[in-house]
């Protein structure tokens, strides 16, 4: 009788809640790095922790990015490259031991900084879907865009065109205003950004664009912003209006302030206008081509002049 108590206890036993809940219960392992931010391509130290594994003697082996990276008895730790700057990398460890097989994986980013832009003052016509080019001495805002892990309280540096602007630079100062060199073609801006362990940067260049005309045509009120001339205008209806679009222009309020717009039919100029953008035209009964010249100068910008003649079909 005792005999089959004794086994009968023993199933008991076996299949208490909190016998069957040890046998099924997973295996942890956590990655932590260090440092938690690594800077592009900086040498990081990846550790594997368990509190349910002896990794002592456990058969670890670690891969980046899908690669072996290492592996061996014990081998708890391993030294990589963080990725290059905005670029994610996967760190992933497998351990083997007497309890089982775990694994675990991390998502590595390098602590960055992208650097966005805008033209402040560049024109560009109504409803233009594209975004304004930095004209040569217009005025540009970039903007410092640390990454989502970042710290809130960050001291940044700015750098123009390679030399220091510390009176933009400071905490939390996170953009830098600058006015176009009128004899560069491109413009170089960096920053970098530190707060505690974390340390990025960024950097971009941007290319100047010298002035630009094209020309739109105006029809019952309506301007085919679609359909832009900057040498050839085909004119097909018996009237129309010939709209001047400065683009690459520094404007302060509006074009008629900042602009002074002039054209030429052949050699005559044009005066009259309501509108200093535009010339209305009534196309000839016989078939032809004619000349117009169109002159664009900036009352405050100096080089932002530009000269450009069309050729008018009929």
């Amino acid at each position: 009788m005792s005999r089959i108590i004794s086994i009968f206890i023993l199933v008991l036993t076996l299949l208490s809640p909190s016998s069957l809940w040890a046998q099924t219960l997973p295996i942890d392992i956590d990655i932590s790095i260090n440092p938690a931010e690594p800077k592009p391509g900086q040498r990081v130290t990846a550790t594997l922790q368990s509190f349910g594994m002896d990794l002592d003697i456990a058969n670890v082996s670690w891969f980046y990015n899908g690669a072996p990276l290492g592996s061996g008895m014990g081998k708890k730790s391993i030294v990589f490259n963080a990725p290059s700057s905005n670029t994610l990398a996967g760190l992933s460890a497998t351990a083997t031991g007497a309890e089982g097989t775990a694994q675990s994986s991390i998502t590595v980013r390098s602590a960055s900084v992208d650097v966005i832009w805008e033209a402040v003052d560049s024109y560009v016509p109504p409803f233009y879907k594209g975004k304004a080019l930095a004209p040569v001495g217009g005025k540009i805002r970039a903007v410092a865009v640390p990454s989502i892990t970042a710290p809130r309280s960050i001291s940044y540096s700015w750098f123009y065109n390679n030399s220091a602007v510390p009176g933009q630079s400071g905490t939390n100062k996170n953009s830098l205003n600058i006015k176009t060199d009128v004899l560069s073609d491109i413009e170089s801006i960096s920053v970098s950004a530190v707060s505690g362990s974390f340390t990025g940067s960024g950097s971009i260049k941007i290319p100047l664009r010298n002035p630009e005309i094209l020309i739109y045509q105006k029809s019952n009120g309506f301007i085919d912003y679609a359909k832009g001339s900057i040498r050839d205008v085909f004119v097909t209806a018996p009237g129309v209006t010939l709209r001047a679009e400065p683009f690459n222009f520094s404007i302060n309020s509006n074009v008629e302030k900042s602009l002074s717009i002039g054209f030429l039919l052949g050699e005559e100029p044009f005066v009259g206008s309501a509108n200093a953008q535009e010339l209305s035209i009534t196309r000839p009964e016989t078939s032809g081509e004619s000349s117009i010249e169109v002159n664009i100068t900036s009352i405050k910008e100096r080089l932002q002049i530009l000269k450009r003649r069309f050729t008018l079909h009929f």
